[in-house]
């Protein structure tokens, strides 16, 4: 049993590229609803986006299952995956 104290460097590395995930979806999701701010265009490129990186925030929870929501990576890509889905509604309705 490993101690409760020690560095989980895997944990950590998983939360900050899930948060890293969310903050590059952000920034291209505004972007694309600034450059295409009427129109289907942006809508398609924004709910491409987010298709991509919930498959990148997915790919990372695989890779350190089982992941418990208690830990340091669950929690990250917890937040990481509730914020793209919430980042995405505005590039959406408009």
């Amino acid at each position: 049993m490993t101690d409760p104290v020690t560095f989980n460097r895997i944990d950590w590395f998983t939360a900050f590229w899930a948060l890293c995930v969310w903050f590059a979806h952000f920034m291209l999701v505004w972007s694309a609803s600034v450059i295409w701010p009427v129109g289907p265009i942006g809508r398609i490129v924004a709910l491409g986006l987010t298709l991509v990186a919930l498959a990148v925030n997915g790919w990372l929870w695989r890779r350190v299952r089982p992941v418990s929501i208690r830990s340091v990576a669950g929690l990250g890509l917890a937040i990481a995956t509730v914020a793209i889905s919430f980042s995405t509604v505005p590039a959406l309705i408009g």
